[in-house]
């Protein structure tokens, strides 16, 4: 049970409570909004304050010394970033502060550790950038998650009979170094894979990969895509759009359009874009999307500050042939309503910065947990203790249960996958691939002191 202060009590900031809460953490809401504290007051049964986070005498009323986490969620960065700062310098054990402005933090992770004292600065913006360059980039895969800070991937493909691996055995396939085979799915079985074993159209093959060879492994396990000129159309040239059309740039995988109402931005960044096309017109008139063929794409993704405008031209899109929508949703609440009304992948940056506290939290707590293939396996990230058996003992020699694999390990900033007579280096996060049977002895492994839930 961890002593946690939430400063901003907007949805980000009500979303966490809620998280925390049926977690069972003692949590203390603080806001120099009365309206907003009497709201989460209404809502659960907390310990409120009214008051700016960036006065002494604030911060003094939460008892910062006895904080196992402080987090600044306000509207306000300025108010985020400061009150972090003062927070850990009074004694909380860790803190994080959401940013919004690329000014504060130009990373293109979306998020910093250690940045100025501050445990994890957040920038939701980018996080959601992130999330839509995943979407466009792998189109051919069924199933795709980020492990260990976004450099690794766990990746499902649906073997088709022209791609690169059917019918070969997978000790012939040719993969990118460090990419992990880690089941197949036949028949809705879940199959423990050798290297005897022929992959064959139909498979779903569950694999790990460094987030840097996807493309190469793309090519192997999706269909021929040669002779496919894939299109991708981007609406809006703010800070996401412009983001992801500079991928696309830089990538030269697909044709890309760039959509701006703006001709001032149009004219501004077309001449720093040597492959996309960039557009000057209004995205919710049906005549302009006709008119520049925009139906012909296969993806299309809005990313303007208005989710009127993203959804209604998602909507137009689509009728007009599009076969895959993606838009930002800056209220949280819409997100269920768009994908009722067929958007294939909302993305609320205020809800995935909410989601990457949590994660971070978790990883100071208890595993990161995802489940695969409805259920068929999972994937836990743990971290390894110092002293303990995994960092004073090879894989070969630990006791894991059939079904059960080490896959791949983050140690500071270095990646590695280890193999049977590697030993995991102190601290690291590592990433387990389990069948659920299995997973109550795995999570009894931290009373073992062979891995910790915390940092």
């Amino acid at each position: 049970m961890l002593n946690i202060a939430v400063a901003g009590l907007g949805e980000v900031g009500r979303y966490l409570i809620s998280v925390f809460q049926e977690q069972g953490h003692n949590i203390v809401a603080v806001d120099q909004d009365a309206a907003s504290v009497q709201r989460v007051e209404e809502l659960y049964d907390i310990q409120t304050l009214v008051g700016n986070v960036t006065h002494m005498n604030t911060l003094g009323q939460l008892e910062p010394a006895s904080l196992d986490l402080f987090i600044a969620v306000t509207e306000s960065d300025t108010t985020n970033l400061l009150s972090a700062v003062m927070a850990k310098n009074l004694g909380v054990g860790k803190t994080v502060c959401r940013v919004a402005h690329r000014d504060l933090i130009d990373n293109p992770t979306g998020y910093l550790h250690n940045f100025m004292g501050v445990d994890l600065v957040i920038n939701p913006d980018l996080l959601a950038a992130r999330q839509a360059e995943n979407f466009i980039r792998t189109t051919s895969a069924q199933f795709v998650t980020s492990l260990a800070d976004n450099q690794i991937m766990f990746v499902v493909f649906e073997l088709t009979a022209d791609a690169a691996v059917t019918d070969k055995l997978i000790r012939d396939l040719k993969m990118p170094p460090d990419t992990v085979i880690a089941g197949l799915v036949r028949d809705h079985e879940l199959i423990r894979p050798a290297g005897t074993d022929l992959l064959i159209s139909g498979d779903r093959v569950l694999l790990f990969c460094r987030s840097t060879q996807f493309n190469a492994v793309e090519k192997l396990f999706s269909p021929d895509r040669s002779s496919v000129n894939t299109r991708v159309t981007i609406l809006g040239a703010g800070d996401i759009g412009l983001y992801l059309a500079r991928s696309q740039d830089e990538a030269g995988f697909a044709q890309t359009t760039l959509i701006e109402a703006d001709r001032d931005i149009c004219e501004s960044i077309s001449g720093q874009l040597k492959s996309v096309t960039v557009l000057n017109g209004d995205s919710t008139r049906l005549e302009f999307l006709m008119e520049e063929h925009i139906g012909d794409s296969d993806l299309f993704v809005a990313t303007t500050r208005n989710d009127e405008v993203n959804l209604l031209s998602c909507l137009l899109a689509r009728d007009l042939g599009v076969k895959r929508t993606a838009s930002m949703v800056h209220k949280p609440d819409y997100a269920k309503i768009f994908e009722k009304l067929g958007i294939d992948y909302p993305i609320s940056p205020r809800m995935f910065a909410a989601k990457e506290i949590v994660r971070f939290i978790r990883a100071v707590e208890i595993s990161h947990t995802v489940p695969v293939e409805n259920g068929k396996a999972e994937i836990i990230e743990m971290v390894a203790v110092e002293n303990s058996r995994i960092t004073q003992n090879t894989i070969r020699e630990l006791t894991l249960p059939r079904g059960t694999q080490i896959v791949a390990a983050k140690s500071g900033d270095k990646v590695y996958f280890p193999q049977a007579d590697d030993v995991i280096y102190p601290n690291s996060q590592v990433i387990i691939f389990t069948e659920p049977a299995n997973r109550r002895y795995v999570e009894s492994l931290s009373r073992k002191r062979l891995f910790s839930y915390g940092s």
